[in-house]
């Protein structure tokens, strides 16, 4: 009888068929766990970079925020080259490492041999695989915003001429975050000292990147060519001659004023409490008009008790407040005030 053989290649074919269902049990489990582990790395690298962007544009705080946020659930994911500062561009919908200006953030999260962390498989060791490596990535950034009308109301004042080549470049830093990020804005803009005084129309940001450009950069003290005459700090004048470059609009409407102090008369006929409630009255009238005002105060040469909340007292609408010692920082808090019209978003 042919039985026991019969019998002896049941059994061998019982037995490889067990290897065979073994081996792609060990490969399900195994690769099913690498897919939960690239996933939660994958929403590690996301919410590193949303957290480290949203400190732009304080780079050393955007790298020690995303690796900080990545670690602390998933120790050593993230190194520090990891963490990559650049641009995206929402024209080519590409990141540019180190491209400027930066508005994004990237996190590159990894599981790898490399970073002594690899991911330690059940089953597959069995099969002569002990480890598997594993990464994900993502780009936070800041979204384009709807566009807006804006006028920039630039104090020219004697007291500020010290720091006026920072509140230049501030202003300009604020032209080139809006043509990054809301292009189809239209800019204007007003300097004043005892008078208000029109430096720009409001001007569309992509047409007339340029031309907004060289108003800005023609900003000098009071006195100067094309400039108002030095007569004290009427924000009240700044205000008025910004109002009627902002009609109604199915935009939002704007006007942020960068002051280095508050109003300080040298007009016949007016005091400073007279200037003070000028500016308010004039803020109050704007935004009857659907005007929001922001407001920034460098506060390195107006000591005056009382001059921060004055200056805080003129936001109106949907404007914030904001305020540095630091001349240097007026471009930062200008930036900020760019991207307040701004959702940040994972775009890649």
């Amino acid at each position: 009888m042919h039985v026991p053989k019969r019998r002896g290649a049941v059994a061998v074919f019982v037995v490889v068929t067990l290897v065979a269902l073994f081996g792609f049990t060990a490969l399900t489990i195994d690769v099913g766990y690498l897919y939960n582990v690239r996933a939660e790395l994958q929403n590690t690298a996301d919410a590193a970079a949303l957290a480290g962007a949203q400190l732009l544009p304080d780079e050393a705080a955007a790298r020690e925020t995303a690796r900080e946020y990545a670690n602390r659930n998933n120790a050593s994911v993230v190194n520090d080259a990891d963490v990559v500062l650049g641009n995206w561009s929402w024209t080519a919908t590409a990141f540019t490492p180190n491209g400027t200006p930066v508005n994004a953030v990237h996190v590159l999260g990894q599981r790898s041999t490399q970073n002594g962390n690899p991911v330690q498989l059940f089953f597959a060791p069995l099969l002569g695989v002990s480890n598997a490596n594993v990464s994900a990535s993502a780009t936070a950034a800041y979204g384009r915003a709807k566009r807006w009308d804006v006028v920039i109301v630039q104090d020219v004042t004697g007291s500020f001429a010290d720091e006026i080549d920072e509140a230049r470049a501030a202003d300009q830093g604020l032209l080139d975050c809006i043509r990054e990020n809301a292009p189809d804005t239209y800019l204007g803009l007003v300097t004043f000292t005892g008078y208000g005084w029109l430096n720009s129309g409001l001007k569309n940001v992509e047409d007339n990147y340029s031309a907004l450009s060289s108003s800005i950069g023609s900003i000098k003290k009071c006195g100067s060519s094309g400039m108002p005459p030095c007569s004290g700090t009427n924000i009240g004048a700044g205000i008025d001659k910004a109002m009627p470059l902002l009609p109604e609009s199915d935009r939002p409407r704007a006007m942020i004023i960068v002051s280095d102090g508050m109003p300080q008369s040298s007009l016949p006929g007016y005091s400073d409490d007279d200037l003070a409630d000028w500016a308010i009255a004039s803020a109050n009238q704007a935004h009857a008009e659907g005007i929001s005002i922001f407001t920034l105060f460098y506060s390195g040469n107006d000591g005056r008790e009382g001059a921060d909340e004055f200056l805080a007292g003129l936001i109106r609408g949907d404007g914030t407040s904001h305020e540095t010692p630091d001349p240097a920082e007026m471009a930062t808090e200008l930036a900020e005030i760019c991207r307040e019209g701004m959702t940040l978003m994972l775009v890649e």
